[in-house]
């Protein structure tokens, strides 16, 4: 009789479980979380405006990238966005890496009360209303990658935020297309500390294309390597219609039908690149009030202080 001669080594690899053995589920194992999703329904704050509250829902666990030009209006539009989480009882965590916290707090001000120059008691009577909605790291320049992901992490697991708004990446990676590889390291991440800590991160980046020539950028414009694309959950792309501006200052003269075609397009649009959980993709046209920094969803519509102070 052959008698089979087992090497006891083979045996040695299944001696302890992998770490990750918890994590393989039956389906019966999967049903109360399952029913739990279903049953909760659409989850995620929304756009602050009332004709793009269906494309995008910010999710707890995802991780959304905002990007457009210079001067594209990506940090005004996204400061106004965090009023809106904040009048939706969401509270988020601010670190913008390139303006001073009080610049940032003076157009958060601006538009939160729709003033250009609201008085210091009204100032008091919004910081107050945000005191549990909203947080700033006082830093600004450039900072090591494990800084702000440990930044994350502590706001996430130790003050309870929903979301983190991280302006500008540059300041933390290289965006050309020879540090592809620390691009993806950082991505990834903050991609991982979204799912683990269940926070929304948002990460605001450049695009190469400035969109003076009257086109609007798309994901595939956004400076560094392709895998910013591939890791994101939604992509988010403003356009400035510098063409609209440059008629009313005078700049540009176009006359006839063309002009007024160009006078009733929004002054900004937000093009929603990718939207991976059961948003929907597009553009969406707003309307900018200099004075108060503040977008709307149409044209002629009175600014209002946000719903805490009114």
């Amino acid at each position: 009789m052959n008698v089979e001669t087992l090497d006891i080594g083979d045996l040695d690899r299944y001696a302890k479980a992998p770490e990750d053995a918890h994590q393989l589920l039956s389906p019966t194992a999967l049903i109360d979380r399952v029913v739990t999703r279903m049953q909760a329904g659409v989850v995620g704050e929304t756009l602050p405006w009332p004709t793009a509250a269906s494309y995008l829902r910010f999710a707890p666990g995802q991780l959304t990238v905002w990007a457009g030009g210079a001067a594209s209006f990506k940090s005004t539009v996204l400061s106004q966005v965090v009023l809106g989480f904040a009048e939706q009882g969401a509270c988020t965590a601010v670190t913008s890496l390139e303006e001073p916290v009080e610049e940032y707090g003076l157009r958060l001000s601006q538009q939160g009360l729709a003033n250009t120059a609201p008085p210091p008691a009204r100032v008091a009577a919004l910081y107050h209303a945000l005191e549990r909605r909203l947080l700033f790291w006082d830093v600004t320049g450039t900072m090591k990658r494990d800084r702000a992901l440990a930044m994350m992490r502590y706001c996430a697991y130790e003050r309870g935020i929903q979301h983190f708004v991280f302006d500008n990446v540059t300041k933390v990676i290289n965006p050309s297309n020879d540090a592809m590889t620390e691009q993806w390291a950082f991505i990834r991440d903050c991609h991982q500390l979204a799912r683990d800590t269940r926070m929304h991160v948002h990460l605001v980046m450049h695009s190469r294309k400035e969109g003076r020539d009257g086109t609007t950028p798309t994901m595939n414009d956004i400076r560094g390597t392709s895998t910013i694309v591939d890791q994101a959950d939604q992509i988010v792309m403003t356009w400035r219609n510098r063409k609209k501006e440059e008629l009313q200052d005078g700049t540009l003269d176009v006359d006839g039908d063309e002009r007024a075609t160009i006078l009733k397009q929004p002054d900004v649009l937000l093009c929603v690149e990718k939207a991976k959980f059961g948003g929907r993709e597009g553009k969406i046209g707003l309307w900018r009030d200099g004075p108060t920094r503040l977008f709307f969803h149409g044209a002629d519509i009175d600014p209002q202080p946000c719903a805490l102070v009114r």
